[in-house]
């Protein structure tokens, strides 16, 4: 698909090694500005932040984030920015990690409906005394959900907002160019784990 820009919005990635398994989650924010070398380094060093007091004690000591890397969209040849530990950052939950694949699925919703108006968040790094039989213990989820809640509290308190961005309608793409959405609730339908095999070491990227 060719570089489509969305005005005034960046990618933020969460890269991490799992298990020898490189892993991400991305979301896009609107900074409300024209992305800049400084609002992009500015955000890229809160999110740094943010993993580290959010969900580094959540996850277990084989997941380690590497960077978070945030990509000016609006322009092709925009700028970018990392913020990295010194090393790697691992999780700091002493029990030992679930297969790479097993995951619980957070929606990210915005106060409007439709698939195109939602986002996922797709755990990284659930731990085996999270987890009884199918199901993520209550706990858990209600930690997960704060952490969620927090990264769009930080990123509001930059003056900018999560959102989610939506480049086609039924297949086709937007006229004017792509949709944002923004992000006001974090919800798990239920607490049954789920899948994403492209984590699992050997696949993906």
């Amino acid at each position: 698909m060719p570089f489509v820009p969305v005005i005034n919005t960046v990618s933020v990635e969460f890269r991490t090694t799992w298990d020898n398994q490189h892993c991400e989650n991305r979301i896009f924010v609107d900074l409300l500005t024209t992305p800049s070398q400084a609002n992009c380094q500015a955000l890229a060093n809160a999110m740094l932040t943010w993993w580290t007091g959010n969900v580094v004690a959540l996850t277990p000591a084989n997941l380690a984030l590497r960077e978070v890397f945030v990509r000016d969209q609006s322009q092709l040849n925009g700028f970018a920015a990392t913020a990295a530990p010194t090393g790697a950052l691992p999780g700091t939950h002493a029990a030992a990690s679930l297969p790479n694949n097993v995951t619980i699925c957070a929606s990210i919703r915005t106060l409007f409906t439709g698939r195109s108006a939602r986002g996922r968040w797709y755990w990284q790094g659930l731990c085996e005394d999270q987890v009884l039989d199918n199901n993520v213990n209550s706990g858990v989820i209600t930690s997960i959900d704060a952490a969620l809640t927090n990264l769009a509290s930080v990123i509001a308190g930059l003056g900018h907002f999560w959102v989610i961005v939506s480049y086609q309608s039924l297949g086709v793409p937007r006229p004017g160019g792509p949709v944002k959405f923004v992000v006001n609730d974090i919800v798990f339908v239920d607490t049954v784990v789920d899948s994403m095999r492209r984590r699992l070491p050997g696949r993906g990227t």
